[in-house]
């Protein structure tokens, strides 16, 4: 007899719960197919001695037929037996009797099994005499949600089934779907919302921040904080929230960190782990600088290889690779910006500790300098004012 393989499902879904409490929603009937009746998931393999006899379908995914034994994705092993004239199509994932071929994909096809209760080897299972493939869980909900139209009860209850599903098959196309759903849920709640409906609000606040969206649960939570003359228990309960939440306080209201650091210029770039670094544009250009010559120094790149063209170069306004900073002054003009930066001249073995430098000059272009203790500096890299600073 061949089993179901186990699956370790490991979905994390939250801010589905809605504003206010909702009664539970009842699962729709399902109606008869072709002269069978609905076989819920919770009765599979636990079919009642009346029902021999009877004609049944059951909805799942597909997974596989092996011998005569077939498997629905997450369903019960034994259960479920095609039918011999059927057989051979299903051990081949191909859905019978359909022309052209139509392959039945593990785990992913949405099928209905239709077929009688009848005992095999003495237990009462469903020997399935036809299959049906139907539309996969993303469209079928979708379809209901365009159904729905502006009804965000109905929305709700489709992002739970959409969050059940996800969670049932390690699904991650369900689970963006349930954040959409409820994204649209949340936003026709914030539509029929009174301004000062605080309550309201802070519920509402929670429920974007559980989906992920913290600038919108800021400003959710903004609104409340600065309504009112005077601060009563709502707007200091969101005080408390944005301050949990890493909100910075500005002229224009209440924003997140991010925005705040990237409003004031800084680029946001991450170190290993994860953590984010904040950096100008300045700074970031010169690790981009220094990160491309350590690519050159593994190859033990000389930058000053011809010292009289050096010169020569530099009397004539010209910027380039070798040259001494002097040489750099007479090309360019004093630096009205200088940045230095203390580090490692390479990877790996056999690296030193060297100054990294960035010189703007007033026309905008940049030069970049390494420098050792007891040796000159030597440009190592130039950026035109044409250049842009880098974006991210």
């Amino acid at each position: 007899m061949v089993g179901v393989r186990p699956f370790v499902v490991l979905v994390a879904l939250t801010a589905l719960a809605p504003v206010t409490a909702l009664a539970p929603a009842a699962r729709a009937q399902e109606p008869a197919l072709e002269g069978h009746e609905h076989l819920p998931e919770e009765s599979w393999a636990r079919l009642q001695p009346a029902a021999a006899g009877k004609r049944y379908y059951a909805v799942g995914r597909w997974e596989s037929c092996w011998g005569n034994q077939i498997s629905l994705f997450k369903g019960p092993a034994g259960f479920f037996f095609a039918d011999a004239r059927i057989q051979p199509a299903l051990a081949q994932d191909h859905l019978p009797g359909a022309t052209p071929i139509v392959r039945l994909v593990s785990k992913k096809t949405r099928v209905a099994l239709l077929g009688r209760a009848d005992r095999v080897e003495g237990r009462l299972v469903l020997v399935v005499e036809a299959v049906r493939r139907l539309d996969d869980d993303v469209a079928r909900l979708q379809q209901l949600a365009a159904q729905a139209g502006r009804d965000a009860d109905r929305l709700y209850a489709l992002a739970r089934d959409a969050q059940r599903l996800a969670q049932k098959y390690d699904d991650n196309d369900l689970v963006q779907l349930a954040g959409q759903l409820s994204r649209q849920e949340l936003e026709l709640r914030r539509e029929g919302l009174a301004p000062d409906a605080h309550e309201e609000w802070l519920a509402l606040a929670a429920r974007y921040h559980g989906l992920g969206d913290r600038t919108t649960a800021i400003a959710i939570l903004s609104h409340v904080e600065t309504s009112g003359a005077e601060a009563g228990p709502h707007q200091r309960q969101a005080a408390a929230r944005l301050a949990e939440l890493g909100a910075v306080r500005t002229r224009a209201g209440w924003v997140t960190y991010e925005r705040f650091k990237a409003d004031e210029g800084f680029l946001q770039r991450t170190v290993d782990g994860g953590r984010a670094r904040w950096l100008t544009r300045q700074q970031a250009e010169l690790e981009d600088v220094m990160a491309a010559e350590r690519k050159l120094r593994a190859d033990v790149v000389e930058p000053r290889t011809q010292p009289v063209q050096h010169g020569q170069n530099a009397a004539g306004g010209k910027l380039e690779r070798g040259q001494f900073m002097q040489e750099a002054r007479l090309a360019g003009g004093a630096p009205v910006s200088v940045l230095h930066h203390r580090g490692l001249d390479a990877d790996g073995p056999g690296a030193r500790q060297a100054i990294w430098t960035q010189w703007v000059f007033a026309d905008g272009r940049r030069a970049y300098f390494i420098g050792y203790e007891g040796k000159p500096p030597v440009l190592i890299a130039t950026k035109a004012a044409a250049e842009a600073w880098p974006a991210r």
